[in-house]
């Protein structure tokens, strides 16, 4: 599974040519993690306890889910640079060894996944998400969907949100490798 870009581009401005390019890659990266495990590897609990692979994908499935639904929702203009808490999201989820909390709704079953049924769902999900973002306007805030600690995020802060907290999972995944 891979995600291309054909017709993407035609007439759009640098940002939406960023936020679909940063999301295809990021996409892609996923998927090729994701067909690196099997389904017993995939759905392994680690030793130490946590998340299995499979939950993880879940979890960032239940995630691109929730970013969608943000994304065409209400939106309204921003009293402060759209871009602001960027730099407070890639710390969020860069070298950061602490536990993030995830809102419950945002929880993986209990059941084990198929590796290739849930990356072809992801690749659904992104592609609706990447679609949304070539027509919206990354600088409008979503305040009926504010984050439980970041608050009120603008369009692009979500993607960058949604492509940095992957970024981080795929870390964890990859310690999970055979």
């Amino acid at each position: 599974l891979m995600m291309d870009k054909t017709g993407w581009h035609a007439g759009l401005g640098m940002m939406t040519e960023f936020i679909s390019d940063g999301l295809r890659l990021n996409t892609n990266e996923l998927l090729k993690l994701l067909a690196r495990f099997d389904y017993a590897t995939f759905n392994k609990v680690p030793i130490d306890g946590g998340w299995s692979t499979g939950a993880i994908a879940e979890h960032l499935l239940l995630t691109d889910i929730r970013i969608g639904k943000v994304l065409v929702g209400k939106t309204e203009t921003i009293e402060r640079d759209s871009q602001d808490r960027i730099s407070s999201i890639v710390e969020r989820f860069r070298d950061n060894p602490d536990k993030i909390q995830a809102p419950s709704f945002l929880y993986p079953s209990d059941v084990a996944k198929d590796p290739i049924s849930l990356s072809e769902k992801i690749l659904q999900e992104r592609c609706k998400i990447v679609n949304i973002a070539l027509q919206f306007n990354p600088n409008l805030a979503y305040p009926d969907a504010p984050h439980h600690d970041l608050g009120v995020l603008s369009g692009i802060e979500w993607i960058n949100f949604l492509i940095f907290h992957t970024k981080r999972h795929m870390l964890q995944m990859e310690k999970m490798l055979p």
